[in-house]
């Protein structure tokens, strides 16, 4: 707090200096420019080294914070650079108001602070989501807390296999630091958004719907991972086909419509992993789960 009270007091110091010395000659009214363009010189300088050092470069392991850092690194970017065109404009027109124009404290050419501004409120009006992205980051990471995975069995923290390709090598940092997040974006992807109901959905298309590049989901998929990306989309295929039956699906329909509903292009596949799966087939599922209600 004591450093924020430093710095406001400068400009407040400045304005009673230049209050004080508009009673005296023009040589005054030279250091009054040059303190005048000193100070938010030195405000842009302070603010690139605590942005540089502090936010632009700063990095989580959580892939979804990751994501809340990259935006407001980019609006900060934006806002700086914001911020280092209102001041060249000052600074020149205090260079042309010492040698052109005489002394208008700054205030020529002020129009191009206002459409700088015009630029600025159009820029907030058609890309709001700075103003409440924090609020949906705090939900969304709560809604994972109670998420529970389903298919834990499968993912392996540490890979047992030796990384030897140097691509591999390359996305390993990448991949590792945010492991926790792709597992449970994976399930939540699969589970609640239903993305393999599509029969033609391939890696690329899912890596597309979580928003990473395809190489991401591959590196994941060969290192941590216990089953193969067709083995993973059959098997949420067929704990949808389960949720389906439980909610009713058979009473008023086939067998081969559950199978088209889940993704499967084959019944014949579709039953044959079913039972594969679960143990029975659906229609026999199905009544043992009448039998238990």
């Amino acid at each position: 707090m004591a450093g924020d009270l430093y710095y406001f007091s400068i400009p407040v110091l400045f304005g009673i200096y230049n209050l004080w010395m508009r009673h005296y000659t023009a040589s005054w009214y030279l250091l009054s420019y040059f303190l005048f363009a000193l100070i938010p010189l030195f405000y842009l300088g302070l603010s690139f080294f605590e942005l540089k050092n502090k936010l632009w470069f700063q990095k989580s392991k959580t892939w979804r914070v990751q994501k809340q850092n990259m935006l407001v690194r980019n609006w900060s970017i934006f806002f700086f650079v914001f911020c280092f065109l209102i001041v060249l404009r000052l600074l020149v027109s205090l260079v042309l108001d010492i040698f052109v124009a005489g002394y208008s404290d700054g205030t020529s050419y002020f129009w191009l602070a206002g459409l700088l501004c015009f630029v600025l409120f159009f820029k907030l009006l058609f890309t709001p989501m700075m103003l409440y992205s924090n609020v949906l980051l705090d939900y969304e990471i709560k809604s994972e807390e109670y998420f529970e995975l389903v298919f834990e069995d499968f993912w392996l923290d540490e890979s047992d296999v030796l990384i030897t390709n140097s691509q591999d090598l390359k996305l390993s940092e990448r991949v590792e630091s945010n492991l926790e997040s792709y597992i449970y974006e994976i399930e939540r992807m699969a589970l609640e958004h239903f993305c393999f109901r599509n029969p033609k959905v391939s890696m690329r298309d899912f890596a597309i719907r979580l928003e990473i590049p395809k190489s991401h989901l591959l590196y994941f998929f060969k290192y941590h991972s216990k089953v193969s990306f067709i083995e993973f989309k059959r098997t949420v295929r067929i704990y949808d086909a389960i949720s389906l039956i439980e909610e009713g699906f058979l009473e008023k329909r086939t067998v081969e419509k559950l199978s088209k509903k889940t993704g499967f292009y084959s019944c014949d596949l579709f039953l044959s992993s079913f039972k594969e799966i679960v143990g029975v087939e659906p229609l026999e599922y199905n009544q043992k789960r009448k039998e238990l209600c």
